[in-house]
């Protein structure tokens, strides 16, 4: 909770944004937690009460932010940012319809209501879930699946969807049904982020063994000849370690289907000494289309011989200058 509530001042990862995004389902919690400092005859119409419900999606802002400045990365970060900005404003155009309740205000709240829900609905299926996708095996599903019964990726779509704009039922129920409406609603939203966290740790999983970060041995872009003494070596997994930052930066862009691409700048920007260092030597051997060495022992060796090429030349180019010097010395004695 600390992490989460000092968003911005730590390096975000998995759990941070787990239990932020679990924070925001319970808005109902943080909307009537000023009624334990005050009577509800006096702070009903508080500003303390959006000002609180406010907190979950601020800090879920913040460390969208946060990653966006590590990894300098417009989509997913800022557009995850968007997502929660708009949630935001729409709590505050909630406050004003309950202040001024008229056809403008209330026009602005169901019209910010539905951006956010669609927005935030696109996301938990697309994003959180990496579901809907068209070119899948699986039919809007995504290829790989974990849970055997894909019937049930199809309920929580469908679920995930209508709880989300459970919201509309604050304009089919009666008014003086309203403190039962919005209970019923909260509860529905708990239930809807308890089915949210079975596919989000999921779909976190598949891409953390798609993206080698779940597994010792990753392998390389390039084959090694063994040498006779390290067959007689005992056999022990190498452990190479990527940064996550480069690992976090790709999975927007796996999920999405785009291409892998890497540029110069952000790979040496993510490089940690001695923590990545082959990974990124493998890479730079690969990157290289127009080079024909294809390990990095042929470019060791071929360093080596040109060194020694140029020792030698050196040693010949000394030799030739004292036998030269010797020369004219001894025509000069004999004059």
């Amino acid at each position: 909770m600390l992490r989460v509530v000092a968003s911005g001042f730590y390096r975000v990862e998995f759990r941070d944004f787990f239990i932020a995004d679990e924070l925001n389902s319970l808005t109902y919690t943080f909307m009537n937690s000023q009624f334990l400092f005050c009577a509800i005859n006096v702070c009903r119409f508080s500003p303390l009460s959006p000002l609180l419900t406010s907190l979950p999606p601020w800090w879920r802002f913040i460390q969208c932010l946060k990653r966006y400045s590590l990894t300098y990365h417009k989509y997913p970060h800022l557009l995850n940012a968007g997502k929660y900005f708009s949630t935001i404003v729409t709590v505050w155009l909630l406050f004003l319809f309950r202040m001024y309740n008229n056809k403008i205000t209330k026009s602005l709240w169901i019209s910010g209501q539905s951006i956010s829900s669609i927005y935030s609905y696109s996301w938990d299926v697309l994003m959180d879930w990496s579901l809907l996708q068209l070119d899948s095996q699986n039919y809007l599903l995504r290829d790989e699946l974990n849970f055997k019964n894909h019937a049930i990726y199809y309920f929580a779509i469908v679920s995930d969807g209508l709880l989300r704009f459970s919201w509309t039922l604050q304009l089919i129920i009666p008014s003086k049904y309203a403190i039962a409406t919005v209970f019923v609603i909260a509860c529905g939203e708990m239930l809807r982020r308890w089915q949210w966290n079975f596919f989000r740790v999921e779909n976190e999983h598949v891409n953390n063994c798609g993206q080698f970060r779940a597994i010792k041995e990753i392998p390389l872009p390039f084959e090694r000849d063994t040498t006779n003494d390290e067959l007689n070596l005992p056999s022990e997994p190498q452990v190479i370690k990527l940064s996550s930052r480069i690992t976090n930066a790709y999975l927007p862009q796996r999920r999405a289907g785009f291409p892998h691409q890497t540029d110069d700048i952000q790979r040496w920007r993510d490089f940690q000494p001695r923590s990545n260092a082959i990974s990124y030597a493998c890479s730079e051997v690969t990157d290289d289309e127009h080079s024909d060495i294809n390990s990095l022992d042929d470019q060791i060796s071929q360093f080596e011989t040109s060194f020694q090429d140029e020792s030698n030349r050196s040693n010949n180019n000394e030799n030739y200058g004292s036998s030269g010097t010797s020369a004219i010395e001894s025509d000069a004695k004999r004059a």
